[in-house]
């Protein structure tokens, strides 16, 4: 029926069928949130349903029944080389801002969400067929690294806890030490600064149970205070040595290898494979199922993104907005030139393969930069409002460029 009705309607019109669907959904999430039968409390379930459940089967039924070709494995390396080099560039520009400014566009402006450009990818006939292993493969060759680790590690380093009321915050970039010297250096807290931040539910677990359902067993800011108060008090006169940067580093490696093991999607990719490489057939019974939920994905993440839209912010704030993400999509402009020019004299990729790439550097920010802000302390207004328009403005642009592919 729908496939008559589409029939229909003007050439012109069909190709742009599936963003008006997109964000036809968009706004009906954003009304509903409106009129109040979408509350807050919502959101945190949708997010489940959305990323736990509906987003992994999707990657499972693809990756099962695609037909995976060894040449796709080559944008493993190619992801690998571009994210360090962007990862690069980003940590390059980062030094000319403040210490506390750091972390907020390190995590804004690297790495890409996935979950936005499956979607696109399978509504794009000449994309459909090889163009879901492309992503994975660029997931898993760095992008997940950044998302998780790099973004973990910056978070913490430049989290405003550790700069509010240091000297160094609102320093020149050349006054600014690295950072390695400021983790190093930064002064002791001691432990009448702590507050009710070491309580069992710390505000950082509040703000950020509000904004995504991942929350973290453990808050690492919080522990991070611990550590630096120590475990001993004034009346047995004893403390805790500081942590180097070493234990540092080791600890949150260790956060991010408990993050990826538990992350459904890599567990959806995993199965998706394993059924691929084992030749299992898809069946009728879990076929059936898996497609259900792989159709209902795309329809609720734009629900979920029109119910989570939010402009309530100040004139100031919306400019740092702007300088964020015009940083973000300048970085991605550079990233994508670089796989077009200078990647494929050391590796060989289809113009398919450039193409979905190029969907993956201009997909939004990722849902761990949401997290890690709301573990260290970042102002999760401004954050909110980066990722939603990050995600909108995405929302256009990958329609279009999927339409150049």
């Amino acid at each position: 029926m729908a496939a008559e009705y589409e029939a229909e309607l003007p050439e012109n019109f069909q190709q742009y069928i599936d963003f008006t669907t997109n964000l036809f959904f968009l706004v009906v999430g954003f009304v509903l949130r409106r009129m109040g039968f979408i509350k807050e409390e919502h959101l945190s379930g949708m997010q489940v349903l959305v990323f736990t459940l509906c987003l992994p089967f999707l990657m499972a039924g693809v990756l099962w029944t695609a037909a995976i070709e060894q040449e796709v494995m080559k944008v493993l390396l190619a992801s690998a080389i571009t994210n360090t080099v962007g990862v690069s560039i980003g940590l390059m520009a980062a030094q000319r801002l403040p210490p506390k400014m750091r972390g907020q566009y390190l995590m804004a402006c690297t790495g890409s969400a996935m979950a936005y450009v499956y979607p696109v990818v399978l509504k794009a006939e000449r994309l459909s067929a090889v163009g879901v292993p492309i992503v994975v493969m660029w997931e898993l060759g760095g992008n997940i690294v950044v998302a998780v680790v790099f973004h973990g590690l910056v978070a913490q380093a430049y989290s405003p806890k550790r700069w509010e009321g240091h000297p160094l915050q609102g320093a020149t970039p050349e006054a600014t030490p690295t950072s390695a010297q400021a983790l190093d250096k930064f002064p002791e807290i001691p432990p009448q600064t702590i507050g009710t931040a070491t309580s069992s539910t710390s505000p950082d677990e509040l703000v950020f149970s509000e904004l995504t359902n991942r929350t973290s067993d453990i808050n690492p800011s919080v522990a991070g205070l611990r550590a630096r108060a120590g475990s001993g008090s004034e009346e047995n006169g004893t403390s805790a040595a500081p942590r180097t940067i070493g234990s540092q580093v080791v600890s949150a490696l260790r956060r991010s290898v408990g993050v990826i093991i538990r992350t459904p999607l890599i567990w959806g990719i995993i199965v998706g494979l394993t059924l691929n490489i084992s030749g299992t057939p898809f069946t009728a019974l879990p076929g059936r199922a898996v497609n259900a939920l792989t159709g209902s994905f795309a329809p609720l993440l734009y629900v979920l993104l029109g119910a989570s839209l939010r402009f309530n912010l100040g004139l100031a704030m919306y400019g740092t907005v702007a300088k964020t993400l015009a940083l973000r999509w300048t970085l991605g402009a550079i990233l994508v030139l670089f796989t077009r020019f200078v990647l494929p004299l050391f590796i060989p990729l289809s113009n398919i393969m450039l193409g979905v790439i190029s969907l993956c550097i201009f997909a939004p920010i990722t849902t761990t930069c949401v997290m890690f802000s709301g573990q260290h302390g970042y102002k999760m207004d401004l954050v909110a409002m980066t990722k939603n328009i990050s995600d909108v403005v995405s929302l256009i642009l990958l329609t279009v460029l999927s339409l150049l592919i």
